[in-house]
């Protein structure tokens, strides 16, 4: 019998996949550099995981599965390959499950987590028991990993180092294309080209209207279905209204109107996120009106404009980490709350990122009133020289001359406990563990709403 040992079980995409091949009832292990969420929930499933990397973890198994964070250093891989086991990237057996489903795949360089949780969400509200990979978990689909019995799988597509080539879905679901993941792709040229080879491999496609990337596609493919406020688009969404934590806006489809629909959380971003999910959903055999009600019971994936607090003060978690995704989400504040500051805390992610894209965070914050960065979250990745939190704070300092650096952890702390007053929007931003911190001061104990001074701490 196959047995599987994943290296590096704890990432997210590790982790989801671990967990569909435990309900598939597939013998598996795992090692991870260190213990975290991924790996404590795998562990409360009776998964078997060793902490840190060593040619023992091995074990009995015959097939080992690793994701692209994993080095062919690595002493496990290197065990691996002298032993002749089998050795397979995560993306070659997603591929295997792709080809055996009805595979929604969403990509995009931002959205696409939440546009597959909304995909997989209305799946399962429309009585389907979908197979479901997500990039983060959600409240409402119970975790970020499922293995359905129907034939539907929703599965989240990382392009970042150009093995979802290896996928042929049959509806890619293109949420946008932007510039990232320099250190795999030259330029955006490359970018573009991966993408048009991924649409032309699946059998139909959907495509953001309204992102200048997914245009250049529809350029090239002018059968597939798009959406955005676009009128030319299938499915157009107008009268777009935010309301603090809601959001309004009616939809068209090809000339025809649709009706209102209201979404639980701010932000036109999801408004297309959610024009995506529909889409694909209508393309799978479920009529739009059926489906408007719907909307307004579903939830964000975590760390995707989670409130953690909203109490005189609101304090917001965010996975953004791309600037569009920072600037949509303060444009979505601005829009929804007129009054009181808002406080933007950005945590960089990863050096290989901000050394192509340093310089345009610069701008993206002009909708903040107050504004902190912190020192860049690496990821395991080793550093770049030139490449600092400093070097990205003197970017945006040339836009926000009253941003503050804050480069370890307590300065984070003192800034949040002597910087925020009742009345403040706090909203911290990166893909990194600046999330602990910021749940720590949302914790009422911790947190001086009540303050009227604007004491910055920069130290």
């Amino acid at each position: 019998m196959e047995k599987y040992h994943f290296i590096g079980i704890g990432g997210d995409g590790m982790s989801a996949l671990a967990k569909a091949f435990w309900q598939q009832r597939r013998p598996l292990q795992g090692s991870n550099i260190e213990s975290n969420s991924r790996t404590s929930e795998l562990n409360r499933l009776g998964i078997p995981i060793a902490v840190g990397h060593d040619p023992s973890h091995l074990g009995d198994a015959n097939t080992v599965v690793y994701s692209s964070a994993i080095s062919k250093d690595n002493v496990e891989m290197q065990a691996a390959s002298r032993r002749g086991l089998r050795i397979l990237h995560r993306q070659q057996v997603l591929a295997e499950l792709v080809d055996a489903h009805r595979t929604i795949g969403v990509a995009g360089t931002h959205g696409k987590t939440t546009t597959a949780v909304m995909a997989a969400t209305l799946l399962k509200q429309t009585g389907v028991d979908p197979s479901y990979l997500l990039g983060a978990g959600c409240a409402g689909l119970c975790g970020h990993a499922h293995w359905g019995n129907g034939e539907a799988l929703v599965l989240e597509v990382d392009e970042s180092d150009g093995r979802f080539l290896q996928f042929q879905p049959a509806l890619a679901v293109i949420t946008s294309v932007g510039l990232d993941h320099l250190n795999h792709y030259e330029n955006q040229r490359a970018i573009d080209e991966g993408f048009r080879q991924f649409v032309d491999q699946s059998k139909e496609a959907i495509l953001c209207a309204d992102d200048a990337g997914c245009q250049r596609l529809l350029e090239r493919f002018s059968d597939a279905l798009s959406y955005g406020l676009n009128p030319a688009a299938d499915l157009v969404a107008e009268g777009v209204v935010q309301e603090r934590f809601q959001t309004f806006f009616s939809l068209r489809f090809r000339g025809k109107q649709l009706g209102r629909a209201k979404l639980p959380f701010p932000g036109l971003h999801n408004v297309y996120n959610a024009q995506a999910a529909l889409l694909a959903r209508w393309r799978f055999g479920v009529p739009f009106e059926r489906m408007l009600p719907l909307l307004s019971s579903f939830q964000l994936p975590k760390r995707r404009f989670e409130v953690l607090a909203d109490d005189g003060v609101v304090v917001v978690d965010d996975y953004a980490h791309l600037p569009e995704q920072v600037l949509v989400n303060l444009k979505a504040i601005r829009s929804g709350w007129r009054r009181g500051r808002v406080v933007a805390l950005f945590q960089p992610h990863r050096f290989s990122r901000m050394l192509h894209l340093a310089e345009a965070f610069g701008p993206v914050f002009e909708d903040a009133d107050v504004v902190g960065v912190t020192d860049i979250y690496p990821a395991f990745e080793a550093p770049i020289p030139g490449v600092t939190g400093q070097s990205v704070f003197d970017e945006v300092t040339k836009h926000h001359p009253q941003a503050c650096f804050l480069p370890r952890p307590k300065s984070v702390t003192d800034f949040l406990k002597q910087t925020i007053r009742s009345g403040d929007f706090v909203i911290g931003f990166g893909a990194g563990d600046l999330s602990r911190l910021l749940r720590r001061f949302a914790a009422p104990p911790n947190r001086g709403a009540t303050r009227e001074s604007h004491v910055a701490v920069c130290a």
